[in-house]
C-alpha cells in the first residue's frame, strides 16, 4: 500500500488535479490499510478469539477476573481429584457410588442410627451369632446352641435331681468340706471286714410286733437285716417261720417271753434244725423267757439252741 502524499513548497502553492488525484489514492490505499489491520484484531469487549489464544498463567489458588489458561484449569483439577482412584476421580462415578442420592449423608445417618457400635453394643430384638466349636474358650461370641451343649456336657447324663448344682449342693447337705466331713465320719467307723472294735459294743435289740403279744394262730415273721436280737411275747400258741434277709454266718438270737398266762407253744417252721433232730418245747411258765440262739448255715437253715427259763 503506498502512503506517498504530493506536496508544493511555498505556502499556498496550489496542487494540481493529477496531484491531487494521486494524494486521493494513497489516502484511499492508506484507510484501507488500516481497515483491514483493524479487522485482524479482536474487540476489548467480548472478543471472539480463534486458533490457540494463550493468556499468562494464573497463580494456583487466584479466585479474580483473571483469565484463567488451561494449565491452570488442570491443575485446579488435579488439586481438587487430590489423588482419588481411578474409578472415584469424577464427579459422575462419585455420584454413582452413593447410589446417586443427593441427601446421602442422611441416609447413612439413618442407616447407621439402626446399626449396633463395634464397641459395647446395646442389641435388642433376637440376635445371632455362628455357633463356636465345643470347647472354644476364647473371646468369640456364643449363641445359645453353645451355652446349652455346653451345660448338657457338664451335666454328663446326671439324672433328674442331681443335674444343677443347686441340687447336687443339697444333695451334700450344703456342706463346703464334704469330703473332709466323710473321711472324718468313716474314720469313726469300723470296716466290714477286719474290724478291731474297741470299748463296749452293743446292738440295740428289735422289739417284735411293735412289742405286741402274738396272738393264738400267729406266725412270727422276722427280718434279719433289722438286727441280731429280737424280742417276743406269747399270748398264744404261734409259729416262728425262718427270718428274711439271713446272711450266710449271721448269728442272732430269739428272746420269747409267755405272757402273765404262760403255758403257750411255739412251732419251728421248716429250716430250724436243733441238736438231736429234735425240736424243742419252750418254759410254760407265766412270764418265763428263754433264748434261742441260733447261726445260719450256707443253704439258708438255721442251727439253733434253746436255752430255757430264765424265769
Amino acid at each position: 500500500m503506498s502512503t506517498d502524499i504530493v506536496t508544493r513548497a511555498g505556502k499556498g502553492a496550489r496542487l494540481t488535479n493529477a496531484e491531487l488525484d494521486a494524494n486521493f489514492t494513497n489516502l484511499q490505499a492508506t484507510a484501507d490499510g488500516a481497515a483491514a489491520a483493524v479487522a485482524q484484531r479482536a474487540p476489548l469487549a467480548s472478543p471472539a478469539l480463534t486458533g490457540t489464544p494463550t493468556v499468562p498463567n494464573a497463580a494456583a489458588g487466584t479466585n479474580t477476573a483473571q483469565a484463567a489458561n488451561t494449565a491452570f484449569v488442570q491443575a485446579a483439577i488435579v488439586a481438587l481429584v487430590g489423588g482419588a482412584a481411578s474409578g472415584l476421580d469424577t464427579l459422575g462415578e462419585i455420584a454413582a457410588a452413593i447410589g446417586n442420592d443427593p441427601t446421602f449423608s442422611v441416609t447413612l445417618a439413618n442407616a447407621l442410627a439402626l446399626r449396633a457400635p463395634l464397641a459395647s453394643p446395646a442389641l435388642t430384638g433376637t440376635p445371632t451369632v455362628p455357633n463356636a466349636a465345643a470347647g472354644t474358650n476364647t473371646a468369640q461370641a456364643a449363641n445359645t446352641a453353645f451355652v446349652q451343649a455346653a451345660i448338657t456336657a457338664l451335666v454328663g447324663g446326671a439324672g433328674t435331681g442331681l443335674d444343677t448344682l443347686g441340687e447336687i449342693a443339697a444333695a451334700i447337705n450344703n456342706d463346703a468340706a464334704f469330703y473332709s466331713t466323710v473321711a472324718t465320719a468313716l474314720a469313726a467307723r469300723a470296716a466290714l471286714a477286719g474290724a478291731r472294735f474297741t470299748g463296749r459294743i452293743s446292738v440295740a435289740p428289735v422289739t417284735l410286733n411293735g412289742g405286741t403279744a402274738y396272738a393264738a394262730g400267729s406266725t412270727v415273721a422276722t427280718d434279719a437285716a433289722l438286727g441280731n436280737e429280737f424280742r417276743l411275747t406269747l399270748a398264744g400258741n404261734a409259729t416262728l417261720a425262718i427270718p428274711t434277709n439271713l446272711a450266710d454266718g449271721q448269728r442272732g438270737e430269739h428272746v420269747i417271753t409267755q405272757n402273765g398266762t404262760g403255758g403257750w407253744t411255739l412251732t419251728w417252721a421248716s429250716g430250724w434244725k436243733f441238736a438231736g433232730r429234735t425240736a424243742p418245747t419252750l418254759s410254760s411258765a407265766a412270764n418265763a423267757r428263754d433264748r434261742l440262739t441260733w447261726s445260719v448255715n450256707a443253704d439258708g437253715t438255721i442251727d439253733a439252741a434253746l436255752v430255757k427259763d430264765f424265769g
